[in-house]
């Protein structure tokens, strides 16, 4: 009945706008489509200005001149080398966030997805994989760079948008044909982009007996000793190649369970926990700044950035959420937090 009573209304200011009856009509299918996929209605660009708050001829320049729109810097890999960050300035960002909050936080992603959602998580993605004979790890080429307009194009046309509107959304949510690493929208649409790609290979391992998550661009498998990880690793690769990706074959891992098995960085052997490695050098830092102060401590490693002592927490609150009763880890996070 509430239904009824829209379109009852919606036809009626239609006509009094002077709306032919095959018009009308589109619009009220326009809407169907949209309201089935959770999407909002959303006519055109000019219609897309008044909804975010900008005016069309800035959204225009935004979309067509996007580098204008990004400040870029790199930070530090823990691999190695730097990773190029593009963050979209404050009024962009805005734009992209009511994109998420509106539109695609109410598109579903995949169970098998463990980064870049509510209730994701690290600790989710690794514990899935503890004391498990075997731990296989994959790795995505460049994700984000290989992810270009026109999947993004696909993916907002689908939802039910008209072409013209699917482009523009499309240039808001990347740069230079490709998804950025720094805005808020491009985690959330690789998950949209990768839900097919997860439901097929994550039921396709749990009806072989094994266990399958994915955390960004980390793919990792575990099961027995038996599990076909080779066929799997076959079938994985052509489907991303289907896709537009490849795999980093440098960092495909096989690591049974009598030697370390590292799932983003964290040992999942027996149980959930940081690396020996990472452990020791947090250590030797508070001890060091315990012993001799935070100033002879940054001197005497030659360190700079003002941010360290949040660098250096955020490593241990990493530690505390794998193992929240590690009381080594907390005596560290007491003393730093004394000096702020």
């Amino acid at each position: 009945m509430e239904n009824k009573n829209y379109i009852d209304r919606f036809k009626k200011k239609a006509l009094q706008r002077n709306l032919e009856e095959n018009e009308i009509e589109a619009c009220l299918n326009y809407q169907l489509i949209l309201n089935s996929n959770g999407c909002p209605v959303v006519y055109d660009d000019l219609h897309l200005s008044k909804l975010v708050g900008y005016r069309i001829n800035f959204l225009r320049r935004a979309c067509y001149y996007q580098k204008s729109f990004y400040r870029h810097y790199e930070i530090p890999k823990k691999a190695g080398g730097t990773r190029l960050i593009s963050e979209p300035l404050p009024s962009l960002k805005e734009i992209q966030r009511w994109i998420i909050d509106v539109i695609l936080a109410n598109v579903p992603v995949s169970k098998f997805a463990k980064a870049y959602k509510k209730n994701g998580s690290v600790f989710k993605h690794a514990f899935l994989h503890k004391s498990q004979e075997v731990v296989f790890a994959l790795d995505i080429k460049d994700f984000f760079r290989n992810i270009n307009e026109k999947m993004i194009f696909k993916m907002f046309s689908n939802f039910g948008y008209t072409n013209h509107l699917s482009g523009i959304l499309c240039k808001l949510c990347s740069l230079e044909n490709e998804l950025a690493q720094g805005a808020p929208t491009s985690p959330i649409i690789s998950n949209i982009l990768l839900r097919e790609f997860d439901n097929l290979i994550g039921n396709k391992v749990i009806s072989m007996g094994g266990r399958y998550s994915r955390y960004a661009d980390d793919l990792t498998f575990s099961g027995n000793f038996d599990f076909p990880f080779e066929e799997i690793v076959i079938e994985v690769e052509n489907m991303l190649n289907d896709l537009g990706f490849s795999l980093n074959e440098a960092k495909t891992k096989k690591m049974p369970n009598y030697r370390r098995q590292m799932v983003t960085g964290v040992i999942v052997n027996e149980k959930v926990q940081i690396s020996k490695k990472d452990r020791r050098e947090i250590r030797q830092a508070c001890h060091y700044i315990k012993n001799f102060g935070l100033k002879n401590h940054l001197e005497k490693i030659g360190e700079t950035r003002r941010n360290y002592t949040n660098h250096l927490m955020g490593r241990i609150n990493f530690g505390l959420q794998m193992n929240p009763h590690d009381e080594e880890l907390k005596s560290y996070m007491s003393l730093l937090k004394d000096l702020i």
